[in-house]
């Protein structure tokens, strides 16, 4: 039988593995939780309230009139092309050095990735 270990307070699956089913009702930790699972990949997974359900989406969103991301979830990290910076606030603002195209992912605990394409022309 297939198991997940997932955390019972944030519903994060810690790691997957199988055991034979005649030990498989013997899978308990009183800091984790082990369910029986399908063949489906786990990555970017978590479980509420029994379920194996996708990381929720972001909310996050650009304003370009002050040049800043809103509705970060925090703790989160935002890659600006090709450097990573590490935000711990719900907004961050963008010093852009140019005009241009920018590439931005931010990659939150227990959240899908946020991918955005920004056009940056100074005023």
């Amino acid at each position: 039988m297939k198991f997940i270990v997932y955390n019972r307070e944030s519903g994060e699956v810690l790691r997957r593995y199988e055991v034979p089913s005649e030990i498989a009702d013997k899978q308990h930790n009183p800091e984790t939780e082990a369910i029986k699972v399908g063949d489906y990949p786990l990555h970017r997974m978590m479980v509420v309230d029994g379920a194996v359900i996708p990381f929720p989406e972001q909310a996050t969103v650009y304003d370009p009139a002050i040049t800043t991301l809103k509705n970060l979830p925090a703790p989160c990290s935002v890659r600006i092309n090709c450097t990573e910076y590490e935000c711990n606030e719900s907004e961050c603002t963008i010093n852009f050095d140019q005009p241009g195209e920018y590439h931005i992912r931010i990659t939150a605990p227990l959240y899908q990735d946020k991918e955005l394409t920004i056009e940056y022309q100074p005023s």
